[in-house]
């Protein structure tokens, strides 16, 4: 294979991994910081408190964005691309 074929699948590979774990990881950050910010306030420090409402949430936002089948809606035919390998093969 091409050296610049490996690149860019794997920048390909990035990129749709960032697209896929941004929303879930997102949420989380979110969740974790207002938990954080009540505990702050509250001044009850417990760290299952700021571990569960996370797990309920990214479970929320997952069952949301992706499904109940649980597909990334990522059409990975198209992303391959299988025809360039073929091409480049029988050079």
């Amino acid at each position: 294979m091409a050296d610049g074929y490996v690149m860019q699948l794997a920048t390909m590979m990035v990129l749709t991994a960032a697209k896929l774990a941004a929303p879930l990881l997102l949420t989380a950050l979110l969740i974790g910081f207002a938990v954080s910010l009540i505990q702050a306030l509250t001044q009850l420090q417990d760290q299952t408190i700021a571990f569960v409402p996370k797990i309920i949430g990214v479970g929320v936002a997952n069952a949301l964005l992706r499904g109940r089948d649980g597909t990334s809606g990522v059409d990975w035919d198209p992303s391959l691309d299988l025809q360039k390998v073929e091409q480049m093969e029988d050079r």
